[in-house]
């Protein structure tokens, strides 16, 4: 009997889909022993090597990622000889495009269904690292769906032909039961579990309610990390969309899930003049350089484990920033005003009566965006204060400190005359060395001088006792120095 390899994996992956990854699954399995299959590879592999072109495409600085077809978690020979697209692939792509010093940016080139969960985490968190770095654009001519668009949606921006097809947005199990066909074979599966939850699943046997709710459990779960990336990343995207539902691109663009539709060829003009126009240079955060990234990754570092350095974030990349959240802020407030006054003309209708006038869109927009200056216009104020009132602190330190050292350096001197030492000029010292010159000084001091006699005399036989002890002219010694 040929059953299915693939049993039970979680996917984001797009209506229709799991199928093709399942086939590709199938395939892989059986290419596992297939010698002709992995010589073919291998000649395949021999050429590239020879040819050594870079694993993407540079134009005019823009470094163009394929991500295309199903999305597998690993790696291996077979799956790259079938075509598959693996996470791990993608993040040597980009940490090579890093690297590179031709590419002053990146943009992802995608047509994916979707694929599997495991490792869109560690790829979606480097990306979260790199354009920190180099800008990350993404372009999507055929479909950005489900998994697809977890990684897509990392990216600065989302450009989509008009034919494309975005969204997708939710968590997949299928499950397959041959309990019949096996019944009808004869064969009796009997397993012994350490708990009713182990192998839950299973394609050996029909689903049961509490199995069904368990693994709802989990889809529900990662579900809302799914739905807690994006919106992380695109704050402005509709709740509606997280019913699974793919969008044409003007729909999609509508529902916030893309920025702009357009032509590859017109992203790619879009991003290099953008480029030129910010002064023909990628803005990098202070931090890392690209050598200093290149070095880690050759040395075996995890570049999503490095933290850039903050420090010097640039202006335009703020501004830009600014802007952006602004104009999200401001949809939503019109999304709610519009909603506010749906309900208030429904709620009328219902009751027989006027709905009240509601404002105009562009004044809700205009009154939010006064208040959100306001509210900037406060805080510069109160930053403003703090900075006089710590200036004035500042000032005030510097007034005293000179008189603080003078009066630490006049005690040395104290202790050095009555240690037999001569006095010494300290003027030139700054406060960290006067500071470890005074107790160093002190500890001395302390040593020599106890508490109830001017030398330490405590096993000092009586008579030389008797000449140790304080008579009026050595107080008055003693006072002379300050002690």
């Amino acid at each position: 009997m040929n059953k299915n390899h693939l049993r039970r994996k979680i996917c984001l992956i797009s209506e229709g889909s799991e199928q093709e990854l399942l086939s590709l699954e199938n395939r892989i399995f059986e290419l596992q022993g297939d010698s002709g299959a992995l010589a073919a590879y291998s000649l395949q592999q021999d050429e590239a090597e020879e040819k050594k072109e870079r694993p993407y495409q540079v134009h005019e600085g823009v470094a163009i990622i394929e991500m295309k077809g199903p999305l597998v978690a690993r790696t291996t020979w077979m799956s790259r000889f079938m075509g598959a697209m693996s996470y791990e692939d993608l993040r040597a792509q980009f940490v090579e495009a890093v690297m590179d010093e031709e590419v002053q940016s990146i943009l992802i080139d995608a047509d994916t269904p979707g694929g599997q969960v495991n490792g869109l985490g560690e790829l979606s968190g480097l990306l979260d690292k790199i354009k920190g770095i180099k800008p990350i654009d993404t372009y999507v001519a055929g479909g950005l769906l489900s998994a697809g668009y977890w990684v897509g949606v990392t990216a600065r921006k989302i450009y989509a032909s008009e034919t494309a097809f975005v969204g997708s947005i939710g968590v997949v199990i299928t499950h397959a039961s041959y309990e019949k066909a096996y019944e009808g074979e004869g064969i009796k599966i009997t397993k012994i579990k350490s708990g009713e939850k182990k192998q839950v699943g299973s394609s050996e046997k029909d689903l049961s309610a509490e199995d069904k709710a368990y693994l709802q459990a989990q889809v529900d779960d990662l579900f809302g990390l799914f739905k807690k990336h994006v919106l992380a990343h695109r704050a402005q995207v509709n709740p509606d969309t997280f019913d699974g539902s793919e969008f044409v691109a003007d729909k999609a663009l509508a529902m916030g899930l893309v920025d702009r539709v357009m032509t590859f060829d017109d992203v790619l003009a879009h991003i290099v003049t953008q480029r030129e126009s910010n002064g023909g240079s990628t803005i990098m955060k202070k931090g890392f350089t690209a050598e200093q990234v290149a070095a880690a990754a050759a040395s075996g570092a995890k570049l999503e484990d490095l933290e850039l350095a903050g420090g010097g974030a640039d202006p335009d990349a703020e501004a830009l920033a600014a802007k952006e959240k602004a104009e999200a802020d401001a949809k939503v407030a019109a999304d709610a005003e519009a909603k506010a006054k749906a309900d208030a003309e429904a709620a009328a209708a219902a009751a027989g009566t006027e709905a009240p006038p509601a404002k105009a869109e562009g004044e809700t927009v205009s009154a939010y965006l006064e208040s959100q200056l306001a509210k900037s216009a406060d805080k510069i104020a109160d930053l403003t204060v703090e900075n006089k009132e710590l200036k004035a602190k500042q000032a005030r330190t510097e007034e005293v400190l000179p008189k603080l050292k003078t009066i630490v350096s006049e005690a040395i001197n104290r202790m050095h005359v009555a240690l037999g030492m001569t006095r010494t000029d300290m003027a030139a010292m700054d406060e960290g060395a006067l500071i470890k010159q005074y107790e160093a000084t002190c500890e001395q001091f302390s040593k020599t001088f106890k508490t109830g006699g001017l030398t330490a005399g405590a096993d000092m036989p009586d008579t030389e006792k008797n000449k140790a002890k304080i008579t009026n002219i050595d107080e008055a010694r003693c006072k002379s120095v300050g002690l």
